[in-house]
């Protein structure tokens, strides 16, 4: 979640520079070669946990709506205009979201926690 933070505080500072973006719409999300089916998430989530979420596919009986099996961010005029990138690749990012779901678990301080990954992020 740090890379999409990152490049909404990106943005922020332009628009305190008066820089013209106010009126675009922005995404911030993963380079394309790291694009994954929700299924694939669930189970790279699965894999740092003991206890994993069980999938329950249920039949489709109405055909009135279309689910994409793949949903993509166009993240490059963040790119392009603002010069961000993301850092971690999907897999580091599930890590990160995964370690900090556990100290939440173990009831341990978010604050303190959440501070190190960002001064991580930025080292």
């Amino acid at each position: 979640m740090l890379d999409p933070l990152y490049g909404y505080l990106l943005l922020l500072i332009k628009l305190y520079e008066k820089k013209q973006y106010k009126d675009y719409s922005w995404n911030f999300g993963p380079d394309n070669s790291n694009n994954r089916t929700v299924l694939n998430v669930i189970n790279e989530l699965n894999s740092h946990f003991n206890n994993p979420i069980k999938i329950i596919k249920k039949p489709v009986l109405s055909k009135k709506y279309y689910e994409s099996k793949m949903l993509m961010l166009d993240s490059s005029k963040a790119r392009k205009t603002l010069g961000w990138q993301p850092k971690y690749n999907l897999k580091e990012s599930l890590i990160l979201v995964s370690d900090w779901h556990k100290s939440f678990l173990k009831k341990k301080n978010l604050l303190v926690f959440s501070k190190e990954q960002i001064i991580n992020y930025f080292n």
